[in-house]
């Protein structure tokens, strides 16, 4: 899904789009998490008791195919 930034006052933002909302279960209530290592951005639901589960697979998925991902942020 390509989308667009959206100024809200000083800031800026992402608007996520229903279907998405709906697979990921978020409403305008919800919290996420935002990651980043410099080029890719990620947004995790907030659940503190799946946090660390969610951290360590972010981290072994980044071990094993960080190559990867950082060649196709490259293209």
């Amino acid at each position: 899904m390509l989308t667009k930034l959206v100024r809200i006052g000083d800031d800026l933002a992402v608007v996520l789009d229903r279907t998405l909302l709906e697979v990921l279960g978020l409403d305008e209530s919800s919290e996420v998490e935002l990651f980043t290592n410099g080029k890719v951005v990620a947004a995790i639901p907030h659940d503190p008791a799946k946090h660390r589960d969610v951290m360590q697979l972010v981290t072994e998925l980044d071990h094993q195919y960080g190559g990867v991902f950082r060649r196709l942020a490259a293209s």
